[in-house]
């Protein structure tokens, strides 16, 4: 057995000593409970292409003329985030690039 099988044992070991104290009684409902939320989102909840082939031709075809917009204003958003991301300053002083912040 080699020296990093060994470590890796080892920090296995660790790890299980001290996340075994914060497994309590109540956490294989909690994980339950979580297994059936996923389930159930992964059931009910219909995905894009789901949702248009039940939409009817008018809103079908809104949606794919204003797909670009969405994109382009997503696109937007995202630059924003990013350059702001970058900055020292707190999420709640920067303020978008077309409104003046109110004080």
């Amino acid at each position: 057995m080699d020296l990093s099988a060994i470590a890796a044992r080892v920090f296995c070991r660790r790890l299980m000593a001290l996340l075994l104290p914060l497994w309590d009684e109540d956490a294989d409902i909690q994980c339950g409970i979580m297994g059936v939320a996923v389930l159930l989102r992964y059931t009910i909840v219909p995905d894009e292409d789901k949702m248009l082939k039940s939409m009817s031709p008018e809103l079908r075809a809104e949606y794919e003329r204003n797909k670009d917009k969405r994109r382009e204003q997503h696109d937007i958003i995202m630059k924003q985030i990013l350059e702001n991301a970058k900055s020292d300053k707190p999420i709640w002083d920067v303020a978008p690039p077309n409104q003046e912040r109110n004080k």
